[in-house]
């Protein structure tokens, strides 16, 4: 066994990475008077908008 050829001590190599990530969470934004991270809401109208839950800060979605 060489140096940095990825194997591991029991001859087995390391599991890669997945080729992509759906994380939905990086869409979401966070709220930007106390970083609270903000939830998608719905006007009575039905306009989206994210709103914090900590301070009630809303934004245009």
């Amino acid at each position: 066994m060489r140096d940095g050829d990825g194997e591991g001590p029991s001859g087995s190599t390391a599991p890669s990475a997945p080729a992509t990530v759906d994380d939905g969470s990086l869409d979401t934004p966070n709220c930007p008077d106390c970083l609270t991270r903000m939830e998608p809401e719905e006007s009575p109208s039905g306009e989206p908008y994210w709103a914090c839950t900590e301070c009630g800060f809303i934004a245009l979605a």
